[in-house]
């Protein structure tokens, strides 16, 4: 069994569940590490249906049951369904704290371990759209102009959720000609790597 896949923008080297949450969810507790790289929605697709609901579920169970859910948090769109503010990210769990508009490069990210090697290979390409208002069981990095977190771990039964800042995919470091490049291609090898032993 693969330790690692992925939901949502297929990664180089990582077997792809489904590329698109319109379709419903897929059992993600048979899988050691989920990474989830959302393709955004219209926040009202998520809200309107029962597709955000089965998400949430399907990742709490798989959480709860010991497995490790990483979200990507791609770029945040907020609206209204009938009066009522939604939001792109209505698939994760309740649990997760609030989301709020903010954009920037500026995070300060943790240094403790095993959190170091991540960071410093991805860190010239994290970027966000959104940060949170609440309180993680771990924060990972703070928006310096905010002073909120954007990243975090959430435990959850034997299991945990970890929420990242986006990746700048389209960096020319990682995109040329709309290809992965080489530097692209060993970042995600070793992000592969890490997210399977963290």
């Amino acid at each position: 069994m693969n330790q690692v896949v992925t939901v949502g923008v297929p990664l180089p080297g990582i077997p792809t569940l489904t590329i698109t949450y319109e379709f419903g969810a897929v059992p993600l507790h048979p899988y050691p590490v989920t990474i989830i790289n959302p393709i955004p929605l219209r926040p009202d697709v998520d809200v309107m249906s029962d597709i955000a609901q089965e998400w949430k579920k399907e990742i709490g169970i798989a959480v709860s049951g010991g497995r490790t859910i990483i979200v990507f948090m791609n770029r945040f769109e907020q609206d209204f369904y009938f009066e009522r503010p939604c939001h792109n990210f209505e698939f994760l769990p309740s649990t997760v704290p609030a989301l709020l508009e903010g954009h920037g490069k500026d995070i300060q990210l943790t240094n403790s371990e095993p959190w170091l090697p991540v960071w410093k290979l991805l860190s010239p390409y994290l970027q966000y759209s959104a940060v949170f208002d609440g309180t993680f069981s771990e924060i990972l990095g703070l928006s310096k102009q905010m002073e909120k977190p954007v990243a975090g771990v959430l435990k959850m039964g034997k299991g945990r959720l970890i929420l990242l800042p986006e990746i700048d995919w389209e960096h020319p470091d990682l995109m040329e000609d709309e290809e992965w490049t080489e530097k692209a291609m060993t970042l995600i090898n070793q992000l592969i790597d890490y997210f399977a032993r963290i």
